[in-house]
């Protein structure tokens, strides 16, 4: 792994875990899924020993964090056409977890403001939309805020900050939304992995690449160029990006501080 010349190079957090695909970063803490053995961690972003939150769950996939509570997704399985997916959530230190929603969803990407729960479903049945949804942190008041009608459109990755909902779609780039769903805007154009944002900057991975925008315009920035590594889920915080490394030979968690950006 490195970074553009001028910059630092990045830390691995932790390692050792099955595939540790999706994170989210919130009050100091690292959240991240394993998938291949059904289990959720959390490290202390300055570093440290990972904790083992939950396990024994069906294939892990994103997953969100206000602090207190941590919300994940399950895709569906393929025998069951992925109309067997759902939303679950389960005290941040630790705990039973709750099934915030089910039923003929395939949800992926989740994020929460503290008082509500966005995530993204793919399309589950033929010509149907894919879709942004929202609820309450309970489950309750489950609606579409967002609709795709063509299924050019494939919304993966979410995340709400400050008023906005931000997705990044492999195909068509990085949006962002009002909560109440209006407003909507393209900010990168072009296919990306996934996204995360601090409100200033939106940054992406791509197979081989971390790069940031200005959400106020401008042009992309590498700022990792990745070695025999796979940079796939990502996420910030005020002072440093996380990302996670899906590559077969050496899965991690990666973490570069912004003061080592040059």
């Amino acid at each position: 792994m490195r970074v553009a010349k001028d910059g630092g190079w990045p830390e691995t957090l932790s390692s050792g875990h099955g595939c540790p695909c999706y994170l989210s970063v919130a009050s100091g803490t690292v959240y991240f899924t394993a998938m291949s053995d059904g289990s959720i961690h959390s490290v202390p972003a300055s570093g440290g020993w990972a904790d083992t939150l939950v396990s024994g769950q069906p294939s892990p996939s994103w997953i969100a964090s206000d602090g207190s509570t941590v919300f994940w997704t399950y895709q569906g399985s393929n025998g069951a056409n992925f109309l067997d997916g759902d939303a679950r959530s389960a005290p941040a230190g630790g705990g039973v977890e709750t099934v915030l929603a089910s039923g003929n969803i395939s949800p992926r990407g989740i994020a929460t403001d503290g008082g509500y729960v966005f995530f993204t479903s793919r399309n589950i049945t033929p010509g149907g939309p894919d879709e942004v949804y929202r609820m309450s942190t309970s489950g309750a008041g489950l609606t579409a805020i967002v609709s795709f009608a063509s299924n050019l459109y494939s919304p993966l990755k979410v995340q709400v900050l400050s008023g906005w909902v931000y997705w990044a779609d492999h195909n068509m780039g990085v949006y962002r939304v009002q909560t109440n769903g209006s407003g909507q805007a393209q900010i990168v154009d072009g296919g990306v992995r996934l996204m995360a944002s601090d409100g200033e900057y939106v940054y992406v991975t791509t197979y081989d690449y971390v790069f940031r925008k200005r959400i106020s315009g401008g042009g992309l920035e590498q700022l990792v160029e990745a070695m025999w590594t796979s940079p796939y889920d990502i996420d910030v915080d005020a002072s440093a990006i996380y990302w996670t490394d899906d590559s077969q030979n050496d899965p991690k968690v990666y973490k570069l501080r912004k003061q080592d950006i040059p």
